[in-house]
C-alpha cells in the first residue's frame, strides 16, 4: 500500500531546489538520530551529489530522549550556514522555531514534512517564528484554515462531528487515519475482485 511519498524522495525535492536556487549554500542538518532521520539525510546527499561534500557543513543528530534541542541549535548556528535542513518530530520542531528566532538565526529553512502542520506544529510555535519555511505537503491539512471552504475536507469534518464529535488527539492525526482506512478498505476491495480463485 505505497501511497505515502517516502523521506528520501522528498529529501531530493529539497536539494533540487537548494542546487537551483542556492548553489553556493552552506547546509546545516539538523536530524533524529534514527531511520527516520538518517533517511531524510540521505535522500538529501543523493540529491545533491557531487556537491553534498562541500555544501553540508554539519549533520547534528539528536536523540528523543533530550529534553531540547537548544543546544543542537546553538551549535548550528555558530557555524554561519545560510540553509537550514531541519528533520525533527512535532515536538522538538516547534522548540527549534522558538529557539532559533530567540537567537535570530535566519537561515533558509527547510523542514520535513512530518512536521509541517499548521495546527500542530506552526500555530505553537508561533506563525511569527514560522514564516518563510519550505516544506511539502501531499495532504490537506485540517488545520489550515485555506481548506475550510473544500468539498472534501467539509464532508470530513461532517462525518467527524457524527461519529466523533470530541477528538482528544489533534485534528491532522484523524485526518490521517481516516486516509489509512480509506487506503486500507480500497486495497482490499481490489484485492478481493482481481485475485484468482483457489482452486483444490
Amino acid at each position: 500500500m505505497g501511497w505515502q511519498p517516502n523521506y528520501q524522495s522528498e529529501s531530493q525535492i529539497y536539494a533540487k531546489y537548494i542546487l537551483k536556487n542556492h548553489p553556493n549554500a552552506k547546509i546545516a542538518i539538523l536530524y533524529q538520530n534514527d531511520d527516520y532521520g538518517k533517511d531524510y539525510v540521505k535522500g538529501l546527499k543523493d540529491g545533491l551529489g557531487a556537491k553534498a561534500a562541500s555544501m553540508i557543513l554539519i549533520e547534528e543528530s539528536y536523540e528523543v530522549t533530550q529534553p531540547t534541542i537548544d543546544s543542537n541549535i546553538v551549535k548550528l548556528k555558530s557555524l554561519n550556514a545560510d540553509v537550514f535542513f531541519n528533520v525533527t518530530t512535532p515536538k522538538f520542531c516547534r522548540a527549534g522555531d522558538q529557539e532559533d528566532e530567540r537567537d535570530r538565526w535566519k537561515p533558509v529553512h527547510f523542514l520535513n514534512n512530518v512536521s509541517s502542520s499548521i495546527g500542530s506544529v506552526m500555530k505553537p510555535a508561533g506563525f511569527e517564528n514560522s514564516q518563510d519555511i519550505i516544506s511539502s505537503a501531499y495532504l490537506k491539512d485540517p488545520t489550515d484554515a485555506q481548506w475550510k471552504d473544500d468539498a472534501g475536507m467539509k464532508a470530513w469534518n461532517e462525518f467527524l462531528d457524527k461519529y466523533y464529535p470530541r477528538p482528544t488527539a489533534p485534528m491532522a492525526r484523524w485526518c490521517m487515519v481516516t486516509r489509512w482506512r480509506r487506503a486500507s478498505c480500497k486495497c482490499s476491495s481490489s484485492a478481493a475482485t482481481t485475485s484468482p480463485a483457489r482452486t483444490s
